[in-house]
């Protein structure tokens, strides 16, 4: 979406098309870009690169380890930026390893469903990272091959040993997720005052960049993103934009956009049963706190045979 020179129209590619990720036109990165030599491809870890029998290249492995447990139902119908912020970024922590505070130079956000150029409902997210070089830097520490390389050495989704990745990052919703960054900057302090409780929502796992043809190794043509890059990643888009109007509640669709019982048995069906999403999930965020989960359950329990009192209005 942008980069050191501002935003980038129309935007470029920031994942591998050739493996089967779905970018603009199943294009790979190009050398628009970034204002500087680098191609990034949002991606997950690999095992052995190119040369070393690596087998994580496709986009196939990217859902695997991506999108585990239920990240998937967290990711499919919002959209989320990485931004590289310089000075500012964010503080991570070594979730896995020894929980440190290490300072990474991006902010994760994500930017809620078809609303993409409206603040108002982005949540800010937590870091957590997984890094090998056990340096405290967020850098390409997986690159080369096992005769000379450094890490997990170098990726296979693309060929040559020319394509040096990024330390692993989780992203993680606070337990605060309201719009904003109170969420964050809470876990901010605790991280950094070493009283972090790991009370968050994991959404994505395991997500790295590499740099496309950045170099067999150090030094390469971008050691990460220049100051200024923005990344976007849109989920599948189960949920037409827009297709909650007025009051939710409808949660089996049904033509009259009437809340009965034949809906809370549709989200009961969701959250516990069959797990399969509704046509619009927008309609079952009955309490209109973001996440569709227990809690709307009760709201429209409350609608229908206590309070009475109506669910929230779409957002």
């Amino acid at each position: 979406m942008a980069n050191g020179n501002g935003p980038v129209d129309p935007p470029q590619s920031a994942a591998l098309g050739s493996v089967g990720f779905p970018t603009p036109g199943n294009a790979n990165p190009g050398s628009d870009q970034q204002a500087g030599a680098g191609k990034w491809a949002f991606h997950t870890v690999d095992n052995g690169g190119s040369s070393g029998g690596g087998s994580l290249g496709s986009y196939g492995a990217f859902l695997d380890r991506t999108l585990r447990n239920d990240n998937e139902l967290d990711v499919m119908d919002m959209e989320f930026e990485m931004r590289f912020t310089g000075s500012s970024g964010s503080w991570a922590i070594r979730a896995f390893t020894d929980g440190a505070a290490v300072w990474v130079p991006f902010e994760l956000w994500r930017i809620g469903h078809c609303t993409p150029d409206d603040p108002s409902d982005d949540v800010r997210m937590s870091v957590w990272m997984l890094e090998h070089a056990d340096n405290g830097v967020y850098d390409l520490e997986n690159w080369g091959t096992s005769g000379n390389g450094g890490g997990e050495f170098e990726h296979s989704s693309s060929p040559g040993n020319d394509d040096p990745y990024t330390d692993w990052i989780y992203w993680v919703l606070p337990a605060d997720s309201t719009p904003g960054q109170s969420g964050y900057l809470a876990d901010e302090a605790a991280i950094r005052g070493g009283t972090y409780g790991y009370d968050g929502e994991e959404v994505m796992a395991r997500t790295v960049l590499i740099n496309v043809d950045g170099g067999i190794g150090p030094s390469f043509n971008q050691d990460r993103p220049e100051d200024g890059t923005v990344f976007r990643i849109t989920g599948r888009n189960s949920i037409p934009c827009g297709c909650c109007v007025g009051m939710t509640g409808n949660v089996d669709n049904d033509t009259g956009d009437v809340t009965d019982i034949g809906d809370l048995t549709a989200l009961i069906d969701f959250l516990f049963i069959s797990f399969e999403p509704p046509v619009c999930m927008e309609e079952a965020n009955a309490d209109g706190a973001g996440d569709v989960d227990i809690g709307d359950l009760t709201r429209l329990i409350n609608f229908l045979f206590i309070s009475f009192d109506p669910p929230a209005d779409c957002l």
